[in-house]
């Protein structure tokens, strides 16, 4: 059985050292995609900790707002995660180094909603190299 889905990429931090400040990377809207997994990336460097979490509006100048999501642990398993984010390590050894994926669907916006961004707290000093890109999922229509 083959599982096909119409995507589309969107390269939200380009490879490189970019866990040193803060990011908030642009809104991806949804309201054409039946969902977006957002994939962070990290390499080899000293370990350390950041916090990620979701932010979503509605319209491009409505208020930001944290709101709870999906860590993928598999193909159809998640973690909920609540809206004050999570916390994984980026860094470590060769071997060690990993990513994480959140998901979060268009219609757990409720309609309050229809944009999101990534949102991950600043380490330090950090040279740890990185990419964050989102995968939205299934348009309503073709673009």
């Amino acid at each position: 059985m083959s599982n096909k889905s119409l995507l589309k990429y969107h390269i939200l931090a380009e490879a490189g050292a970019i866990f040193g400040t803060a990011i908030t990377s642009t809104y991806i809207e949804l309201k054409n995609y039946q969902s977006v997994d957002f994939i962070v990336a990290t390499g080899i460097g000293t370990a350390a900790d950041t916090t990620l979490k979701i932010k979503a509006k509605l319209g491009t100048t409505g208020t930001a707002a944290a709101i709870s999501f999906k860590e993928k642990l598999g193909p159809t398993n998640y973690s909920y995660i609540a809206s004050t984010g999570k916390t994984f390590s980026i860094g470590g050894t060769e071997g060690e180094c990993g990513y994480i994926v959140v998901t979060v669907a268009a219609d757990d916006l409720k309609g309050l909603y229809d944009r999101v961004a990534i949102d991950l707290t600043a380490v330090a000093n950090s040279t740890v190299p990185g990419a964050i890109i989102a995968i939205t999922y299934d348009p309503r229509y073709s673009e």
